[in-house]
């Protein structure tokens, strides 16, 4: 179910048909398939296939997280770090949900766990392990945050981290 309303959705094989996306997914949703709430999530917060609609859309990303699936724990980190979906700013409540999507190796969450550590207490090693983590799962940015910093403290660690992030560029390439 969930693969085809994904071909529905993406016109893989098939027209591209949002309203038989919504439909399948809903059906594939209704199974416990997280992957399915999530894109539900997606489906009613961008307004794919039907009207949008920012409460179904939370609640979809809410089951999809319930159901450990990474992009809605992720999807809910991001909802409560910037306020969106016509909930309040929580960074208390996104971190809680960034940090069950790291705990699955979320680049991303990772990142953003070094960031909020980063601006609460400073390049503390908590902030460090963070961006750490997320450099050697592939994240530019935490790598290029590790130069800097490796820069202005240990040559040898900055030498190392720079030679991650060319590494990084070219595999980018």
């Amino acid at each position: 179910m969930n693969n085809l309303a994904d071909m529905y959705l993406n016109g893989e094989g098939t027209v591209l048909d949002e309203q038989q996306a919504l439909k399948w997914f809903t059906k594939a949703a209704e199974f416990g398939v997280a992957e399915a709430m999530y894109t539900l999530g997606i489906m009613y917060e961008k307004g794919l296939g039907t009207k949008g609609d920012d409460e179904r859309a939370l609640h979809y990303y809410e089951q999809a997280a319930i159901h450990d699936d990474v992009e809605g724990h992720y999807r809910l980190g991001m909802i409560y770090f910037e306020g969106e979906l016509g909930q309040l700013q929580n960074i208390e409540q996104a971190i809680s949900y960034f940090e069950q999507a790291a705990q699955q190796f979320h680049k991303d969450a990772l990142f953003n766990l070094g960031y909020l550590t980063e601006l609460a207490e400073g390049l503390t090693e908590k902030a460090m392990y963070y961006y750490k983590q997320a450099s050697l799962i592939g994240d530019m940015a935490s790598t290029k945050k590790l130069v800097h910093y490796y820069e202005q403290t240990n040559a040898v660690q900055a030498q190392k981290w720079r030679e991650r992030l060319v590494q990084l560029e070219q595999d980018s390439e």
